[in-house]
């Protein structure tokens, strides 16, 4: 939260968008959103608001061919779109997608062309478990949205 509150994300998103050709600065700048965005809710917004979710997506796009960057983006993506609650479902609490404040959030992932970018990475590199188990989590954490984010996911393919 700290880092957070500091401007740790906006200086992230300022350092990619002067820098979009270094691939190592993306994919640095890639993990360091994904675990700012690991906080709460407040860190989550607090990324996105800053372009994080932009920067994430353009990174991807730029170097396609990197896997540990689209590792690092889905992951980014995945912790953006975050929004779980626990519901009580006897015997036992369950932690289920909830909608609320964060549909708001997983909306700006998904209109920054997170899904789709998902879906190229996921594609582009078939083979790799890692990839394939964040950009799944990042498609679910999206589809947890809103009706327009559900679609949104659909049409990415």
């Amino acid at each position: 939260q700290a880092v957070v509150d500091a401007g740790g994300a906006s200086a992230v998103v300022a350092a990619m968008d002067g820098h979009a050709a270094d691939v190592e600065l993306q994919m640095d700048g890639c993990g360091a959103l994904r675990n700012m965005a690991a906080g709460g809710d407040a860190c989550k917004q607090a990324v996105v608001d800053a372009g994080g979710a932009t920067a994430v997506v353009a990174a991807m796009g730029g170097h396609a061919a990197d896997v540990e960057l689209q590792r690092a983006g889905c992951g980014a993506l995945q912790n953006m779109a975050f929004g779980w609650g626990l519901a009580v479902h006897p015997p036992w609490p369950l932690a289920v997608p909830v909608s609320g404040s964060s549909d708001a959030r997983m909306q700006a992932v998904v209109d920054a062309g997170g899904a789709s970018a998902v879906v190229a990475a996921m594609d582009g590199h078939a083979a790799d478990v890692e990839l394939q188990m964040d950009g799944c989590g990042a498609l679910r954490n999206m589809a947890a949205g809103g009706d327009a984010c559900k679609q949104a996911v659909v049409d990415a393919g």
